[in-house]
Formats: structure tokens, C-alpha cells, sequence
């Protein structure tokens, strides 16, 4: 049978499911919650019947669970919140359990296991997980929105015109396709003659230099995505992959056809999923 105390959901409010099969024990426990200042429903069962239906019915934001009851452990109650798929934090909280069985407890995924005569740590550790649990639902939502952001991405690019740029074995231009005008700010005619080094602000014109001069020194040679930024009066910083084929022996071609394909979104991504990491292990150090 399930005993719920306040069912009216108010901000900020949070709801406890409590597997407990002493009225006594379950009454401290609320007592010790309300004392130290948490805002809560409280549903209190006893067997494996209304954890279930409490599970299902009372929708609770965190489990605490006594570890021995009539039908059932801690640990098959635990295994029960993860057959319904909640992702909500458990614990364990008793009058005994030794080290080896709470470490094994917590090796299987139980968040915390409290004694029933320490219960002034249950706030603290309620307030922490839950935390920290918004914080990792948080940080998955996050990162769904940017793969999905990343596959509208690459669907635009590909779809798009890449830069293609032909130079000659004397390194200088000789096509440049009419996308580099409004990608790399460059006007494909202007361009024709010219040293792409000169033409394209980078700062890192060695690695460029670099990926020409080994794509001109083998017949044939293939080099893919090197990583180049590029800096225009425009659009500012960005990232490119570029790819290189010596096609010297095309007498169509005669020289090193060089594909640009821009990834500055993605690299946008990539550096607010590290800044989002980088946020989440801090939390978890300080927690």
C-alpha cells in the first residue's frame, strides 16, 4: 500500500519514493527531510506490488530505499527503476549493510547508500545527486541539439559548393571555381596567376605549404582533409578541410587540383561540446 503525503506539484518541489516497511523509520526520514529545509511529495511503500505502481503512477524524481523488505531487496529494486526505463537517482538507505555489499551495491549502479542513523548527510546527498542528474540531462539535451544542428550542417554543405582551385606546378592559380567568392572571399578572376598563399590570410601557411609540396612531389599523390583556417574581411575565422590530387600528368588538369570544403560550424560545435565537458567535470569536482 502507498502512503502519499502532498500531491500538489509546486516549483522546485521534488517527489520521493520511499521503500519502507516500518511506518516508524519512513516517519523520521520525512521529519529529517522537512527539518533540514527540502521541498517535497513523499509516497511511502512497502512491498514490490506498490513500488511498481509507485514507480509508474507517483512519476518520483528520486528513490530511497530500505536495503531488507517483505518480497523484495534494495538491489531488486533498483533493478526494477531501471526496467522502467527512469533515469532518476537511487538510494539505499538502512540500518546495516557492510562495506563489501555496499561496494558491490554501488558498483552495480546504486548512487549512495546512507545509514538510518546518520540521516542528517540525506539532504545533502539528495540535493547533490539531483543536481548533478540536471546537470547530465542538461548536458544530453545539449548534445542532441548539436548533432542534430551538425546533420543540418553537413546536409547544407553538402548540397553547397566546395572551393575547387587548381594550381599549376609553378604554384600559382590557374582555376579557381566562382564559389571562392563568396566562400574565401576571393575573386576567381583576380586570382588567376597568382600564389594562393598570397591571396588567402592564414595563419598557418607552413601546413599549407607543406600539404603542396608533398601532394607536387609524388605522381598521383591523394592528401585529405588537412585542417586550414583562413581569415576574411567578411565572415571573419574559418576552418576548412582541404583536399589535394597531383593530377600533373592530366593534360586537362596539368597541376594540383585542391578541394576546399568548409567546416567552421562544426568546429563551432566541437568547441562548445568541449566548453560543455569542461563545465561538467568541474561540477563533478566540486560536487
Amino acid at each position: 500500500m502507498a502512503v502519499i503525503t502532498s500531491m500538489t506539484r509546486q516549483p522546485n518541489k521534488i517527489k520521493i519514493l520511499h521503500l519502507e516497511d516500518y511506518a516508524s523509520d519512513a516517519a523520521l526520514v520525512k521529519n529529517s527531510l522537512t527539518r533540514n529545509g527540502l521541498v517535497f511529495d513523499y509516497c511511502v511503500v512497502t512491498k514490490r506490488e506498490g513500488y511498481i505502481e509507485g514507480l509508474r503512477s507517483f512519476e518520483p524524481d528520486l528513490v530511497i530505499s530500505d536495503h531488507n523488505l517483505p518480497d523484495l531487496n534494495s538491489l531488486e529494486a533498483f533493478n526494477l527503476l531501471q526496467q522502467e526505463n527512469l533515469n532518476i537517482p537511487f538510494i539505499l538507505l538502512t540500518g546495516y549493510l557492510d562495506d563489501a555489499t555496499a561496494l558491490k551495491y554501488l558498483q552495480h549502479g546504486v548512487n549512495d547508500y546512507l545509514l538510518k542513523d546518520n540521516l542528517g548527510r540525506l539532504v545533502p546527498a539528495i540535493e547533490n545527486l539531483l543536481a548533478r542528474y540536471s546537470l547530465e540531462r542538461e548536458k544530453k539535451n545539449y548534445e542532441q541539439r548539436l548533432i542534430a544542428s551538425e546533420r543540418k550542417f553537413r546536409k547544407l554543405t553538402e548540397s553547397g559548393s566546395d572551393v575547387v582551385c587548381i594550381l599549376a606546378k609553378n604554384r600559382e592559380i590557374s582555376y579557381l571555381s566562382p564559389s571562392a567568392k563568396n566562400i574565401l572571399d576571393v575573386d576567381p578572376k583576380f586570382a588567376i596567376g597568382k600564389c594562393i598563399v598570397d591571396l588567402l590570410n592564414t595563419p598557418q601557411k607552413k601546413v599549407f605549404q607543406h600539404a603542396v609540396k608533398g601532394c607536387l612531389g609524388v605522381e598521383g599523390a591523394i592528401i585529405n582533409n588537412v585542417e586550414i583556417s583562413f581569415k576574411t574581411a567578411i565572415k571573419g575565422l574559418q576552418y576548412f578541410y582541404i583536399s589535394l590530387i597531383n593530377m600533373t600528368k592530366d593534360p586537362d588538369i596539368n597541376g594540383i587540383m585542391i578541394n576546399f570544403r568548409e567546416i567552421t560550424a562544426q568546429k563551432k560545435i566541437e568547441q562548445q561540446i568541449i566548453a560543455s565537458e569542461r563545465k561538467y567535470r568541474a561540477f563533478l569536482i566540486t560536487v
